[in-house]
């Protein structure tokens, strides 16, 4: 089998409130081992580093199916966060960021049953979407819980820093959480206060990406285009190196613009060339979005590049490249959007390179980038990730498969 095959087939193949679980009785088929069932469960999302909102699980089945006591018991709840086994409440403090699948079972000595939601731990500050006017910013309001107005202001310039705290009557006070601007392309940096009742102003809350990030990235002369990739684990800012890879860069740049890789996962990951058949170590993602328990392939709104042929760079550490699938009606090789990260230098993903051991080299990745921030952070971290065994065996799947937040042209 070719180190291709098994590179294609996955392609190819795929604390003031309280919140409550009901767990309603619905006996199986007959009525003589009923069970309890759970149902009525909805996707929570919490605030990295903030208590969430206490989730009672409660069981109210038929008269029939009641006993003395129950067992609840939660497994994949995000750190930080767990279940009281004789209670069923849910409480705790995430203590990281990502979307976790979580599967809550109610048990009595008349049987059980379990449901999946997703628990989604996101950073403070701004909920990002796309919109045709440009971006909606939308305050995530977990500071204090009487806000009244909030203040979003831009940070113009390629070396950004954090503005001053607002005057009590500086003009951009609002009464309204949400805020849209324009986007001609570049995502600049925005910062938020939030003021409550007693005129308390909050620390300042900035995003999208860093402005540690957007300091690196200001780095070096222009013209230079830089995107940064917020994920579960960490920040990415890529290079584009528009010189030596014009039609892989721009390929990349469009699904940014796009908002395509918003919300996609991290879904293959080799922390080390293991064999001959796979002499190479990277990560993979941006094609899929997780969904319980499955990959489901997102559709790219651009047409693949056939054969760019822009092989003037190498996969070297910290480089990034698009991913390869193909074509099953032409048998063609493609690229889309998927994107694959360098772990280490991998000649096998070049394009005849003498450097390559392997009798069966892979189909060459055009590099378009290099990882100008988060190379000593988020790689490392993707690169130790636990993984599990994927239906056709091979050990690459993320037993949590870190999210793609949104991606970002900042300069």
């Amino acid at each position: 089998m070719s180190p291709f095959s098994s590179l294609a087939r996955l392609l190819l193949s795929t604390a003031a409130a309280l919140s409550v679980l009901m767990l309603t009785g619905c006996g199986p088929q007959g009525d003589n081992t009923p069970a309890v069932s759970v149902l009525g469960i909805i996707n929570q999302t919490s605030v990295l580093a903030r208590p969430v909102i206490n989730l009672q699980v409660e069981e109210v089945s038929r008269p029939a199916q009641k006993t003395a006591s129950y067992t609840y018991t939660a497994t994949g709840l995000p750190p930080g966060i767990g279940i009281n086994a004789d209670s069923g409440l849910i409480s705790g403090t995430p203590t990281a960021a990502g979307a976790f699948p979580v599967t809550v079972t109610v048990a009595n000595t008349k049987g059980k049953s379990s449901r999946q939601f997703t628990w989604t731990v996101i950073y403070d500050g701004f909920a990002i979407q796309r919109v045709s006017a440009g971006i909606r910013l939308e305050a995530v309001d977990t500071t204090t819980a009487n806000t009244r107005y909030w203040c979003f202001k831009e940070v113009a310039g390629p070396n950004p820093a954090i503005p001053a705290t607002p005057a009590s009557d500086d003009g951009c006070w609002q009464t309204n959480r949400i805020q849209t601007v324009s986007n001609n392309g570049l995502t600049p940096l925005y910062v938020m206060w939030t003021v409550d009742s007693s005129g308390n102003i909050s620390q300042p809350i900035s995003g999208p990406c860093s402005t540690s990030l957007r300091q690196k990235a200001a780095e070096g002369a222009d013209p230079r285009t830089v995107v940064c990739v917020q994920t579960s684990l960490g920040e990415l800012a890529i290079d584009i190196d528009a010189v030596n890879a014009p039609l892989a860069g721009a390929q990349f740049i469009a699904h940014t613009n796009a908002g395509f890789y918003d919300g996609t996962a991290i879904h293959r990951v080799f922390p080390n060339a293991i064999s001959p058949q796979y002499p190479f170590a990277f990560a993979q993602g941006g094609a899929f979005v997780y969904s319980g328990a499955t990959f489901i392939d997102k559709q790219s709104p651009f047409p693949a590049l056939a054969a760019p042929f822009e092989y003037t760079l190498k996969n070297d550490q910290n480089t990034v490249s698009l991913m390869v699938s193909l074509d099953a009606n032409s048998n063609t090789l493609q690229f889309l959007g998927g994107f694959s990260i360098n772990f280490a230098n991998n000649p096998c993903l070049n394009q005849n390179d003498a450097n390559c051991t392997d009798t069966a080299q892979s189909p060459p990745l055009p590099v378009f980038g290099r990882i100008v921030y988060g190379a000593d952070t988020t790689v490392p971290a993707l690169r130790n990730l636990s993984l599990t065994t994927t239906p056709w065996g091979e050990l690459s799947q993320p037993q949590s498969p870190p999210v793609i937040y949104g991606a970002y042209r900042i300069r």
